[in-house]
């Protein structure tokens, strides 16, 4: 009797102690929300849901001109922009920051829905690639993978929370302590507006040039393999089937600047030689009057003045060549 009463107890005191814990774990999330929305910051935008979202959007629409790419892409083509400049077309990003646009180009050629118009960043070393793909893209993976999506939605969720809190602990202090950091927050149609005091944008540049560098040598330590087993030998593929359908592909080289242009072009000159003959059409941006001199603070990403007047010259150059609308294909298909 003495023990069923004890273990009784001891019940109660855990049930006490856990409801006590539960409310001061409330306490402190709603007490830390308040204190991050009265010092004006909100929650991120979750950019893999983003992703996610602007990728179910792309289906059915023949007039979709979708972005593939880097940060490159990113921060350089405004979709909003080219929606206005591209009278009758709707324009949506799936670059991600970091990573090779060509696993997403194979997710639009199998994805029978798809026949808009793909605009595909080339990318350095992707001629060093091999297939099939060692890793996609985050977003990708997520959107391709075979969990409930009650699941994805909670990691949406606490993705999105842990990035909220990361970005107004950073952007607090910065503003306290007028460090001048780097104001690039995703916007609602995925593009990145870049800025950089003239201290960050010189520590960017060296960061940059490293990073060209290291992916280089990297890529260039990597067993030798067949070119049946590039990248670059699949991609013919994945153009016929967008064709097929109705869609097409341009491919586009962004504009850099300064010494990472010239070690870009050390590195990787003879492959963008061949992948600008190989692979049509192709806009070049270091080769096109209309689209060379803009602005790269940090001599890799276009800033974000820049970006709104480059992509109005961008959505110009795909007219002007014919690149989007009905002849785009026929246009391609002549130029090949």
């Amino acid at each position: 009797m003495q023990d069923s009463t004890a273990r009784t107890r001891i019940t109660k005191s855990s049930s006490a102690l856990l409801i006590r814990l539960g409310g001061l774990l409330a306490f402190v999330l709603l007490t830390t929300e308040i204190f991050w929305r009265l010092a004006g910051w909100g929650p991120a935008i979750n950019d893999i849901e983003l992703w996610m979202a602007t990728r179910a959007r792309v289906n059915n629409d023949s007039n979709a001109v979708v972005l593939l790419g880097s940060s490159r892409v990113l921060c350089g083509l405004h979709p909003d922009v080219l929606n206005r400049e591209l009278l009758g077309y709707r324009t949506y990003s799936l670059a991600v920051s970091g990573a090779d646009p060509m696993p997403v180009l194979e997710d639009l050629a199998r994805d029978t829905k798809f026949r808009g118009t793909v605009v595909c960043e080339n990318v350095e070393a992707q001629g060093f690639e091999r297939y099939p793909f060692r890793q996609l893209p985050r977003p990708l993976e997520f959107a391709q993978s075979p969990l409930p999506d009650a699941f994805k939605k909670l990691f949406y969720f606490a993705s999105a929370q842990l990035t909220s809190r990361r970005n107004s602990a950073w952007g607090l202090m910065s503003t306290l302590g007028q460090a001048g950091q780097t104001a690039d927050t995703t916007t609602a149609s995925r593009f990145v507006p870049l800025r950089y005091t003239a201290g960050d944008a010189v520590l960017q540049r060296r960061r940059n040039r490293v990073r060209l560098l290291e992916r280089y040598q990297t890529w260039k330590r990597q067993a030798p393999y067949s070119t049946d087993e590039s990248v670059l030998a699949q991609v013919p593929k994945w153009v016929a089937q967008i064709r097929a359908r109705g869609g097409n592909v341009v491919f586009v080289r962004m504009p850099t600047g300064g010494d990472v242009q010239r070690l870009s072009a050390s590195l990787y000159g003879e492959y963008a030689k061949q992948f600008a003959t190989q692979f049509k059409p192709y806009v070049d941006c270091d080769n096109e009057p209309a689209l060379k001199g803009f602005a790269s603070t940090d001599e890799s990403h276009l800033d974000a003045d820049a970006a709104l007047e480059f992509s109005v010259a961008f959505a110009r150059t795909l007219r002007e060549r014919n690149l989007v609308g009905s002849s785009a294909i026929k246009t391609a298909s002549r130029r090949r």
